[in-house]
């Protein structure tokens, strides 16, 4: 049974604007004060101030045990410039509730998610017992009193920098620096002291050693699951590729990827064991 608690979740919501208007931007107004390190270390175009999304649901708990999740990629990888965390909970649930998995479904007025929503979608499908697929109605979690919610209410979405660096205007591809990532990691730290995540799922390889830089105590479960310690809570991390990875590596194209099926499915059934919500 998923229980909430919205009005701890509605305290973290509330520490995370206070810490961006004191140390990231308030309005279009950034205050980060290495901003001028980090914009002058990159030749690319820079939009500054991209903020997190925390659901209204966050703290969750799965059979009376905390089932905090936060994924974690490594930036925008585009405009626009001074998102603000309404503003980046309105593109998040407009995702959840105005776009579908894929072409395939009955509605075809409505969008459909690109491959790093697919693959989120995929994970948290897993993660909360639904399995996987593409059906929407199945993308729903039912509370101990009977009410129904989107796994999109339910976690985290949080970049490890809060300022993405593109080649040009039609890129995706994010070309930040190494002063960029140094520089974001205290930012990066504040934000899971706050939120306190105890289900880590890092989308990127290529950034793994800039984040893991950020929690204590890590020790590898295995190839996939590392042990940490997030204030004096127990955390879990999950290795993972970037859901479009080029190849065999992408999980995020559709629900019967080799990557997803083979990698991912196991290591959240594995997860979940070591959790103690199966």
């Amino acid at each position: 049974m998923f229980n909430i608690n919205p009005l701890k979740t509605f305290e973290r919501k509330a520490k995370l604007e206070d810490y961006f208007h004191e140390n990231i931007m308030e309005k279009r107004n950034f205050k980060c004060q290495l901003y001028d390190q980090c914009k002058n270390s990159q030749n690319g175009l820079f939009f500054e101030g991209q903020s997190h999304y925390l659901g209204n649901y966050y703290d969750i708990q799965n059979n009376g045990i905390p089932f905090r999740i936060a994924v974690i990629g490594q930036e925008y990888g585009g405009g626009p410039p001074f998102v603000t965390l309404t503003e980046r909970s309105i593109h998040v649930l407009g995702s959840a509730f105005q776009s579908y998995f894929n072409k395939n479904y009955k509605d075809i007025n409505r969008s459909f998610r690109n491959s790093h929503m697919k693959g989120t979608t995929s994970i948290l499908r897993l993660l909360f017992g639904k399995g996987l697929g593409t059906n929407w109605e199945d993308e729903f979690i039912t509370l101990e009193n009977g009410r129904l919610i989107h796994v999109f209410e339910a976690f985290a979405l949080t970049n490890y920098l809060l300022c993405s660096a593109v080649t040009s205007k039609n890129s995706r591809r994010g070309c930040s620096s190494k002063v960029m990532r140094n520089n974001c990691s205290n930012h990066f730290k504040s934000v899971m002291d706050i939120i306190e995540p105890n289900i880590i799922i890092v989308q990127s390889k290529t950034y793994w050693h800039y984040i893991v830089y950020n929690f204590s105590h890590l020790n590898k479960i295995d190839e996939v699951i590392y042990k940490t310690k997030i204030n004096d809570s127990t955390g879990y991390l999950l290795r993972l590729c970037h859901p479009a990875a080029n190849g065999k590596l992408n999980w995020g194209n559709n629900e019967k990827t080799e990557y997803l099926i083979n990698v991912i499915a196991p290591a959240i059934n594995n997860l979940k064991k070591i959790i103690g919500v199966i």
